[in-house]
């Protein structure tokens, strides 16, 4: 396993979501990167999204690529991708 965790931005194509679309959306990040084995966080504010997906680097930058395409966000905008010095829990 390479474990890495993979830090971007992007911008909503839309900035009236509603918190009920906001929480859908998170639902549906949870249910697939669980089943993917990735963790991380995903934030939102006015339009802005920065997601950390930390997992394994066959896992993970796949699953970017796949984000970078989605068409409910552009300027998608890797900040970082590195290596982890800790294990995944």
């Amino acid at each position: 396993m390479d474990p890495v965790h993979l830090i971007y931005c992007s911008a909503s194509t839309r900035v009236d979501l509603t918190p009920a679309q906001l929480q859908s959306l998170l639902e549906e990040c949870r249910r697939q990167n669980t089943a993917a084995g990735i963790t991380g966080i995903l934030l939102y504010q006015k339009g802005s999204l920065f997601q950390v997906l930390e997992g394994d680097r066959n896992v993970v930058e796949p699953l970017y690529e796949k984000i970078s395409k989605d068409k409910r966000h552009n300027r998608a905008t890797k900040i970082v991708l590195e290596r982890m010095t800790r294990p995944l829990a």
